[in-house]
């Protein structure tokens, strides 16, 4: 079971967007929103070359995404340009030794389109689950090196959907009639 986290979180997702990290393929967590009865978890998926002058990396067709172990799944939406698979093991990125449990669903988002070798942002990833708690959980990633184009693997950590652990639905189902003893 995951871990319910939240400052953390907020804190990478910051220093995602905010050019910290060098050359990779990442999903930075964007919030969620309800999706009728279940809990939308959105992501910007991040391709940055370098943050230089000179690019070092280029996100090929085929290149991926994989997001791991996702409680409560119930579907996923994939970027313009992407294609979408679920799975319980792998997809994982080169080199990367991701913790993943077979019990539960991956997501990945493959790339489709044309070549890239500048910074991009695709919006519009969407993890669905009957989960709301956000937790954390790796991610994976390929790109290929430029201009040699040798496979290259990222890891990280992400916000997933999470199961509350049993101690917190306890708080939470006797917090209503502790404000209710209150007034």
């Amino acid at each position: 079971m995951k871990r319910v986290q939240t400052g953390v979180l907020a804190g990478l997702s910051v220093l995602a967007a905010a050019g910290s990290v060098q050359a990779s393929f990442l999903p930075v967590f964007g919030g969620t929103a309800p999706a009728g009865a279940n809990t939308a978890f959105n992501y910007n998926l991040v391709f940055s070359t370098s943050g230089g002058a000179a690019p070092v990396e280029r996100l090929e067709t085929g290149d991926f995404l994989t997001i791991y172990d996702i409680p409560g799944f119930v579907s996923a939406t994939a970027p313009a340009g992407f294609s979408l698979s679920t799975q319980n093991s792998g997809i994982n990125g080169p080199g990367t030794a991701p913790a993943d449990d077979a019990g539960l669903p991956n997501v990945t988002f493959t790339y489709t389109g044309a070549p890239v070798g500048s910074d991009t942002v695709f919006t519009g990833a969407q993890i669905t689950s009957n989960f709301g708690f956000v937790g954390s959980d790796n991610f994976t990633s390929r790109t290929h090196a430029f201009p040699a184009g040798t496979e290259l693997g990222h890891i990280g950590i992400t916000a997933v959907p999470a199961v509350p652990e049993p101690g917190a639905l306890i708080f939470l189902s006797a917090l209503p009639l502790a404000l209710l003893r209150r007034r």
